[in-house]
């Protein structure tokens, strides 16, 4: 069996409208995948009980430590003054961002667990 695999890509994000912009004018999120260690400790698995009291299996997702570890570069984002914000670690500090962190880091997540599951 031959198995590629996919150390990152690029996202556009839904946020704030930002996918129904010009092209040009779009942020684009590029990130690295999480390895399974990342994975693990990033979005860990809990047990929970559906309505009928039987187990099933959560992911709990930690945003901002996801955005850390596997975001890279963020390009089409600029400040009031029109100057670029391309550095995650910045962006997550201002204002207004969690939407956009929270996004991509669910992106990142939903895309392990697809490709999981065509294998």
């Amino acid at each position: 069996m031959i198995i590629k695999v996919a150390k990152g890509d690029t996202f556009i994000p839904n946020w704030r409208g930002n996918d129904k912009l010009p092209e040009d004018e779009q942020i684009k999120v590029e990130f690295m995948y999480m390895t399974g260690e990342q994975e693990e400790s990033l979005t860990p698995v809990v047990p929970a009980f559906d309505d009928n009291n039987n187990i099933k299996i959560e992911y709990k997702l930690n945003a901002t430590a996801v955005w850390d570890a596997c975001v890279k570069k963020v390009t089409g984002l600029k400040d009031e003054n029109g100057k670029a914000i391309t550095d995650p670690s910045v962006i997550k500090t201002l204002p207004g961002t969690y939407g956009l962190i929270t996004e991509v880091a669910g992106h990142i997540r939903r895309e392990l667990r697809d490709t999981d599951s065509k294998n």
